[in-house]
């Protein structure tokens, strides 16, 4: 199966629910996916809530550096030439980040509160290769 297709399936497979903290949420979502391309697990902190996910990424100083925490130095910061099926942080309204899958068109594959989205965004802040 090409990566195409199955990130294809990745996606399709993603809950369609609203979001469980610790579970489906963004970084869960992207972090999934790393693991199963990858072959590597994610030692990544436990939540439970989104005030939790809020605290560590507080106490990181941002989710991309709490990310950098378990994922190491990202190969790609704020890079127009991340790849395709990577995973990595945007900016978000309100000065916030989300975490998901970069597919094709510069576009992101994220998981909202209620499903997976799909949009370009306009900042990269940080992107891990998937296929190194």
């Amino acid at each position: 199966m090409t990566i195409e297709n199955r990130l294809r399936a990745y996606i399709d497979a993603a809950p369609k629910d609203a979001v469980q903290w610790g579970h489906s949420d963004c970084s869960r979502f992207a972090q999934g996916w790393f693991e199963q391309e990858t072959g590597r697990a994610v030692d990544a902190p436990s939540y439970a809530s989104e005030a939790e996910a809020q605290d560590l990424i507080a106490q990181a100083g941002s989710l991309a550096a709490l990310w950098t925490q378990y994922l190491g130095e990202p190969d790609h910061v704020r890079d127009p030439d991340v790849g395709f099926a990577d995973i990595g942080i945007i900016a978000i309204t309100g000065g916030r980040q989300c975490g998901g899958i970069f597919m094709k068109n510069r576009t992101m594959a994220l998981r909202g509160l209620a499903g997976v989205s799909v949009l370009r965004p306009r900042g990269i802040v940080a992107a891990w290769s998937v296929h190194r």
